[in-house]
């Protein structure tokens, strides 16, 4: 069975697709201009290889240190399982990335920030930028 639902949902234009009963979200585009970071890719790799990239929008570098983090809400745990504070800030218009310290090179290459952490997360785990 396929079903989409179409629609305005907060900042983007969200596409709902339901195939054989999994649910796929696209994001179709902008809704609204987007002036705040969001994630725009994550990596869930074997073992330590494990790398969540966040991208800043707007056209000004946007200070992380102190204003940002990120929550990992592990298993349905309705409180954060732990944070990762982000350090830097993120240029306008570029990404960036947090990775576990032990990824493979090419995923180190792009990091931003190590944290050891990451690498527990997977597919049914809540992460929030905040």
């Amino acid at each position: 069975m396929t079903r989409e639902i179409t629609g305005n949902h907060g900042l983007r234009l969200v596409r709902f697709i339901v195939i054989s009963g999994w649910w796929i979200v696209l994001l179709t585009g902008d809704a609204i201009t987007q002036n705040d970071l969001y994630f725009s890719e994550y990596i869930e790799g074997s073992g330590n290889n494990k790398s969540l990239e966040i991208h800043n929008p707007t056209s000004s570098a946007i200070g992380l240190t102190g204003n940002y983090s990120l929550e990992f809400y592990n298993n349905g745990n309705p409180s954060p399982s732990f944070t990762i504070p982000l350090v830097g800030s993120i240029t306008g218009g570029d990404v960036f990335v947090v990775s576990h310290g032990s990824a493979v090179g090419s995923i180190i290459a792009v990091t931003d920030q190590t944290f050891t952490g990451i690498a527990n997360y997977n597919g049914d785990d809540a992460i929030v930028l905040k």
